[in-house]
Parts: structure tokens; sequence; C-alpha cells
């Protein structure tokens, strides 16, 4: 398959101000055209960063559906959940009008509960304007480890689910909850960020020929359906944990 996506790159100390307002004007003109907009995050340490400075934007807020691209399957006060991170820097000042669609339910397992977020993706309108993505120096991407369990089946353009439970290779990390690759191409813009050097050499790394399934972020690089851009700094985090 040949791979039309354009990877527009940004870099410098100034990037989280052009992804504020690049995300920006995403959303408004999504506003503007259809009346609403939807928003997908990812958890992390770049993406605290992130909601700090988006929460501040001028945004129709009320009128933007947001959800998160993966959870860790913990209660949403534990300091691990991408949720209570969303609650507690992007759900702020403005932006706490906006409608956030968590992941996380009563179901004790992730297997158990991908029926329930099926459902409760319901009320965010697809295709998603924008989704985000961290990156981790494995190559990963969302919930999506390479050798994870069932990763193949989270990658396939095949796989009608938008959702898998995956338990990702290191047992010191909970399982998750993730949106499968299929479902995070089903967006109008995808958007790569990357912080630290490290990380950059994992990104030179993935744009080499290989598999998806050793790097999952070549899943989004090697495609031809949806226009990825990809930001990058050098040090946007240096005190707290990679996404």
């Amino acid at each position: 398959m040949a791979n039309l996506t354009e990877h527009r790159f940004i870099e410098g100390a100034q990037m989280l101000n052009a992804l504020v307002a690049s995300t920006t004007v995403t959303l408004r003109r999504a506003t503007m055209r259809r009346g609403q907009a939807s928003l997908v995050v990812p958890g992390g340490a770049s993406a605290r960063a992130l909601f700090l400075r988006l929460a501040k934007a001028d945004i129709p807020w009320p009128l933007v559906t947001a959800t998160l691209t993966d959870e860790r399957w913990v209660t949403i006060t534990n300091e691990e959940s991408n949720e209570k991170s969303v609650r507690e820097h992007l759900l702020t000042g403005p932006a706490k009008a906006l409608r956030f669609v968590g992941l996380k339910s009563a179901e004790r397992e992730p297997e158990a509960a991908e029926n329930t977020c099926e459902r409760r993706l319901k009320a965010v309108p697809r295709p998603f304007d924008l989704v985000i993505l961290g990156m981790g120096v494995d190559g990963h991407i969302a919930s999506l480890f390479p050798g994870a369990p069932g990763i193949q089946d989270a990658l396939a353009s095949s796989n009608p689910r938008a959702y898998q439970f995956i338990q990702p290779p290191s047992a010191q990390h909970p399982v998750r909850m993730t949106l499968t690759l299929n479902t995070l191409l089903d967006s109008r813009h995808l958007i790569l960020l990357i912080a630290g050097h490290e990380k950059w050499q994992t990104y030179q790394h993935a744009c080499t020929p290989g598999l998806a399934t050793e790097m999952p972020v070549r899943g989004i690089l090697n495609q031809d359906r949806v226009p990825v851009d990809v930001f990058w700094a050098p040090n946007l985090i240096t005190h707290q944990k990679s996404p």
C-alpha cells in the first residue's frame, strides 16, 4: 500500500503553543461546519502539559465532545487513571463545559466492558475531528503495545471492534482498554505528540520499513486514510512519567 499521508513536522520550544493553536483551529472549524466537534486525547505527562494550555483556548467547548484513546483499568481516583488527568487538567476554566466520555466502567475486568465502552462511544461524533496520540519509547500508541497478547487483532484493518482490552507485556503495568487502530484511523486528522530525544530516535526508527506489531506507531505512519502531523520538542517534560 502506498503511503499518501503527509507528515508535517513541527519542533522547538514553542511546540505546545503550536499544538494548541492547531487544535483550536481544527475544533472551531468543525463546530462552524457541523455544529459539533469530537476530540480524542491520550494520557501521560506530555498530555497533561497540553491539557493545562488547551483548557484556556478560545474554543466553543459546549459543542465539543472528548474521550480517551485508552485507559488503565483502575479507579478514576487512582493516580494512574487517564480520566483523572483529564478531569484535573483539561476540564477546568472554559473547557469545563465540554462533554467528556470516560472509559472506566463498573465491570471488574476490561474484557467484560468492551460492549459498555462501545455504547458510550456512540455519544462521540464520528469520524473524530481530531485524535491526539502520545508515543512510548517502545513505539506504542494508545495502549497498543508491541508484544502484547492480541496486538495483531487490535492493529488489523478488518477488526470491527472499537475497543480491545490489552495486557501490556510488562507485568508492572495495569491491564488497559484501548481504541483499536481501525477506530483511531476513523478520524479527519491525527496528531502525534513526541517529547525528548529518546522518543525522537524511536520515531525515526518507526519511519523505516517494518511491522506495526513490532512498533504500533507504524500503523498511523504507514497508512493512506488520515493526514498526520508530528509535533516534537526536545525537552517538553523532564520530571514526569512518559505516556
